[in-house]
């Protein structure tokens, strides 16, 4: 099953790249909904992780601070706001307290988190 070793580790990361493009639509449980646009077998992949290690897992969206309203069941949450390697390092850094965390949304993800949600953390 993929994302099986999800449910041994102590903690996963899981780097979703999905560039925000305007006007894009799923139609899910009989309705339309904006989407992030990720194919089934990624999204698939994340949900099952989810489902086997929410609680220790952390969904870093590189590029597209709505991927998740595709995942309700995410628990914590990184929006980098950009896809360039600048921000990739800049997360990874966070990620293990290189660097400090000062991170506030700047948009309201509708069904997730209003604007201005956020933390700051200090490095370690």
């Amino acid at each position: 099953m993929a994302g099986a070793g999800a449910s041994g580790a102590d903690k996963v990361v899981v780097a979703i790249y999905a560039a925000p493009s305007a006007g894009r639509v799923k139609f899910e449980n009989g309705q339309f909904r904006a989407s992030a646009d990720m194919s089934d077998a990624p999204s698939a992949l994340v949900k099952n992780i989810l489902r086997q290690a929410a609680a220790r897992t952390v969904v870093v969206a590189m590029g597209n601070p709505y991927l998740a309203q595709d995942f309700p069941e995410v628990q914590t949450y990184m929006c980098t706001f950009s896809n360039a390697q600048v921000s990739d390092i800049a997360a990874v850094k966070a990620l293990f307290g290189d660097i400090a965390i000062h991170g506030h949304l700047p948009v309201t993800i509708p069904g997730i988190a209003p604007r201005d949600t956020g933390i700051d953390v200090a490095a370690h």
